[in-house]
């Protein structure tokens, strides 16, 4: 039983037990607060949705940064240095100078 149908179900209960005309206004109040709670559904769901918008596109970002560091990590691991090769060189200068600002 969710949350939100306990609380419904504490409310009926509280507003039969109460006879009186009191216990009236209370089922009134009750009706009330449950159209509140559910009208809060709605946005909820909205944020929900944006949320899960954000966490995909966070996942792209996340493999795209991946992709990058084992790209660089593969280089790092080959045997010759890349100062002895000018093509070599000239991309890590430009990793340096433009992949990494993308990163940050």
């Amino acid at each position: 039983m969710g949350s939100v149908a306990r609380l419904a179900a504490l409310l009926a209960v509280l507003a039969l037990r109460a006879g009186d005309p009191a216990g009236a206004a209370a089922r009134g109040d009750t009706f009330s607060a449950l159209t509140s709670v559910a009208r809060a559904l709605a946005p909820e769901r909205r944020l929900l949705g944006l949320l899960r918008r954000y966490l995909r596109g966070e996942e792209a970002r996340l493999r795209d940064l991946t992709r990058f560091y084992d790209k660089v990590l593969s280089l790092h691991e080959d045997s010759a240095p890349p100062v002895s090769n000018p093509l070599l060189a000239f991309t890590l200068i430009k990793r340096l100078q433009s992949d990494w600002r993308n990163v940050l």
